[in-house]
Order: C-alpha cells, then sequence, then structure tokens
C-alpha cells in the first residue's frame, strides 16, 4: 500500500475503533468454505470484477458454485455512483444472477445517516443515477446552500476541484464520502488512487468534517446482515484489507482475503503488519 492508503485506512480503523484481529490466516478453498458458512458477502470490484467490467479468472465459477450449494448470497459494494437498478444490470451482464434484494450499496446508507443531519440541499460527485440514493434521503435541492458535499465517485472536471474546495472551506462544511475505496485495482497494470483518497486529501486541506458511509463502516453490514436468517453463518469475501477485512470484522464477521488484487502479495504480510489486522482465510478462486 501507498503512504498515504495506510494513513486512510488506519484513519477508518480508528473512526470505527475495532478490537486488532493479527492471528495468521490459513488459505481455504471454495468447497472448504461452502461447507463452514451458510452466507456469503461478495464485494464486487476487485473481487468479482475490475475496470471495464473484466471478470476475474474463477469469479463466475466460485459464485456459481455458491449458488449451486443454495448459499445465502449478498453483493457489499462501495460503487454508490450507480444506482441499484443499473448496478445489477451491469454486474448480470457479465454472467452473474443478482437480484435486486441481494445488492446492499453504501449509496443506500445514506437514507439512514441523513436521519439525523435532515439536509435537504447538497451538492453531488457521481454520476448521475447515483443521485436516486441522496433522492431517498430528502435532497430536494442539489446546490451548496447548507454547505453539503456528497462524493461517490471522482469527479469528471478539474475545474470542479476549486468550486468543492470553496465550499469545504466555510464554516460548518460537511463531505460526505459514500465511497471509501483508497486505491482501486487494474487488471494487468498499477492500481490508481480514487474516491475515498480524493475524499481524503480535501478533508486535509480544508479541515471540514468528514463523514463515511460505505465499507469498513458498520452501517452497511448490518442492513445486509438483517437481511440473513437469524443464525446465519456468514463470511465477507474480499480484495481490500482497509475495507472489505476491517469492515467484516467490525461487523463480528468472518472475512476472507483474495491475493494480488487490491493487496500486492509481495508486500501483504507488511501490509496487515501496518494496518493491524489479518483476514480469517486467504483464498485463490
Amino acid at each position: 500500500m501507498t503512504p498515504i492508503e495506510i494513513e486512510i485506512y488506519k484513519s477508518y480503523a480508528q473512526n470505527i475503533a475495532r478490537p486488532l484481529s493479527c492471528e495468521t490466516p490459513v488459505e481455504i478453498s471454495v468447497a472448504k468454505i461452502a461447507k463452514r458458512y451458510d452466507a456469503i458477502f461478495f464485494d464486487a470490484f476487485g473481487t468479482l470484477y475490475a475496470y471495464q467490467n473484466k471478470v476475474y479468472p474463477g469469479a463466475l465459477s466460485m459464485f456459481r458454485f455458491f449458488r449451486e450449494q443454495k448459499k445465502q448470497i449478498r453483493l457489499i459494494t462501495n460503487a454508490a455512483t450507480k444506482a441499484k437498478e443499473e448496478l445489477l444490470q451491469e454486474v448480470n451482464s457479465m454472467g452473474f444472477d443478482f437480484s435486486l434484494e441481494e445488492i446492499f450499496s453504501s449509496g443506500e446508507v445514506f437514507k439512514d445517516l441523513n436521519h439525523e443531519w435532515n439536509y435537504k440541499s447538497a451538492v453531488f460527485i457521481g454520476n448521475e443515477s447515483g443521485k436516486s440514493y441522496l433522492r431517498a434521503a430528502g435532497i430536494t435541492d442539489f446546490s451548496d446552500r447548507e454547505n453539503a458535499v456528497v462524493i461517490t465517485s471522482l469527479p469528471g472536471e478539474d475545474s470542479l476541484r476549486e468550486t468543492i474546495l470553496k465550499i469545504l472551506s466555510r464554516p460548518n462544511a460537511h463531505l460526505i464520502v459514500l465511497n471509501p475505496d483508497a486505491y482501486a485495482p487494474r487488471i494487468g497494470s498499477e492500481r490508481v488512487p480514487v474516491t475515498g483518497t480524493y475524499a481524503y486529501k480535501l478533508h486535509l486541506e480544508t479541515g471540514c468534517r468528514i463523514s463515511y458511509g460505505g465499507k469498513p463502516f458498520p452501517k452497511l453490514f448490518q442492513n445486509a446482515l438483517a437481511s440473513l436468517p437469524a443464525g446465519s453463518r456468514t463470511l465477507m469475501i474480499g480484495d481490500t484489507l482497509g475495507t472489505d477485512i476491517l469492515g467484516a470484522q467490525a461487523a463480528g464477521i468472518d472475512s476472507c482475503l483474495i491475493p494480488g488484487r487490491n493487496m500486492e502479495t509481495a508486500v501483504l504480510t507488511r501490509d496487515e503488519e501496518l494496518l493491524g489486522l489479518r483476514p480469517n482465510y486467504y483464498l485463490n478462486p
């Protein structure tokens, strides 16, 4: 991980005040997972597919095996820049067969968060369809009237940055990050900084209040867990220590990391030590 990535994920860990967990992970197979767990939580980007909807080798066969084994399956995603209906269409076009009820997006968390804040206006940074999450939370005005900025993806125009900085430099400005991912993997190329890094830099530069929805923060996991039959043995499968694994630990469920995607295998042990957490399992699907 890069230094700023480590700094960001450490700040997340401090925010959710989770207990440290550094036991040595063990290798596990898809078949053994099916024997031990009733419900499987999948991360989306970086675990099942990557940039330009390239499906990872083994991802479809793994997913279909759990379907055949009648497991409860949920997609736990920070992809709040797309409405759930659009996301459903996209993932199923790759060969998966999720239902709308099986998808839990960080965008939905904003409705829960806004019960406390009661914002009626907010500047939105993200794809147009992502505004559906804000409208569902009571946002009727996409202006800077209340000095609130909601971000789900990187802005498409560099010129927007100066406008955002001006808003966030005001007294009582509030930056709400619905995609806390700091870096994203690419197949065949280097990882790239994404929304979590961009938002964190805005926060450092302006000193604004910052709040998060999505992994690793608890609400998204709590919503998904509430959809399961009582007593379900649940496992989170993901590619990122600071979101998928940290979030699973905070939610009190087991976790499984697929190394070599967002967590480089050569420095994985070092990164785990820097963050002070490890998954229960490693998986090579």
